[in-house]
């Protein structure tokens, strides 16, 4: 089918585009994978730009479920996984001992203390106190969720 095959190479392509998006922002990014691009050629921007951030990539392509609480467990999972990229923040000398325990909580799936609305917003906090500078959020696949509701046979009740 026509249509099907344009979506996956639509879904691809932003795919391909946000992960580049991650690799050029990224603080250690190696400014070779942008070699012979047309980027490349902006070298002020890149100067600017390029390996100066970082970079939170979350993915709501994995949160399935047709309950609120099957969501919500995925988006944790997410969190959690994004969380463990950067576990050597908790050894950190620059982040006090409160966001040090913060990186565990995060990292060990905790989030009683703040709430899963918080998680995020404290990983990113934990990264601007740790490089000093913003952090940038890519949000893939964000309609996932409910692209996988609207296309169950059974009505869902998405409330916590």
């Amino acid at each position: 089918d026509s249509t099907l095959s344009k979506l996956i190479k639509k879904t691809l392509r932003n795919n391909r585009n946000m992960s580049m998006l991650k690799s050029f922002f990224e603080i250690g990014t190696n400014p070779q994978l942008f070699d012979g691009l047309a980027i490349s050629k902006e070298t002020k921007l890149c100067e600017a730009y390029m390996g100066k951030f970082p970079v939170l990539f979350i993915s709501l392509k994995g949160v399935e479920g047709l309950t609120y609480q099957d969501a919500e467990r995925g988006l944790a999972n997410i969190i959690i996984k994004e969380a463990k990229r950067f576990r050597f923040l908790k050894d950190s000398t620059i982040l006090s001992e409160d966001e040090k325990e913060d990186c565990k909580d995060l990292i060990n799936g905790s989030f009683e203390k703040y709430g899963l609305q918080q998680a995020l917003l404290t990983l990113t906090n934990l990264l601007c106190g740790y490089y000093g500078r913003k952090v940038i959020l890519l949000i893939d696949e964000y309609d996932f969720p409910i692209r996988t509701l609207c296309s169950a046979d059974i009505p869902a009740i998405m409330e916590p």
